[in-house]
């Protein structure tokens, strides 16, 4: 037992933080990857002007949800909002669907937080308590965001969609 004792006093610290930042390097990876996938993707992509439809370049079928309700779905513009605002425009982002906007600004943020993660093997991210917070967050940003564009969309005349 002695040896093994000894053994990790050798190690000790140097031998934590290595570990430590391995880790961190690993997360910093499993969330970066898919946070410039969909970044890449949406600058490749085209917005549509119509405010939604984007999302029909990837493959995607039509929203049955539109087709059936003649209203926009909660995500509807969504992938239109995220493309607009990879080319700066905050206004088409915003029309599209208004929760778009901040979507995209978070996905830009924890994008770079993330990669300095991989490059520097320290945590960039503030500690956060990841939890249940988190997806009632985008939950009630989804509802809001499809609140407003349903209320701009009857404002402007646009709903129900022909």
């Amino acid at each position: 037992m002695h040896l093994l004792t000894e053994g990790a006093r050798e190690c000790g610290t140097p031998c934590e933080r290595r570990e430590a930042a391995w880790h961190l390097r690993l997360r910093g990876a499993v969330v970066a990857l898919p946070c410039w996938a969909l970044l890449m993707t949406a600058f490749l992509l085209s917005p549509r002007s119509a405010g939604y439809g984007t999302h029909r370049q990837l493959g995607l079928p039509s929203c049955s949800f539109a087709a059936r309700t003649r209203l926009p779905c909660p995500t509807c513009g969504m992938t239109t909002s995220v493309t607009a605002m990879s080319r700066g425009d905050v206004s088409a982002a915003f029309n599209a669907q208004p929760f778009g906007v901040p979507l995209f600004i978070a996905v830009v943020v924890v994008a770079f937080a993330v990669t300095l993660e991989v490059t520097l093997g320290r945590s960039v991210l503030p500690r956060l308590r990841l939890g249940w917070w988190c997806v009632w967050t985008v939950l009630l940003g989804v509802a809001a965001g499809w609140g407003l564009k349903l209320a701009m969309g009857y404002a402007s005349g646009d709903l129900p969609m022909r």
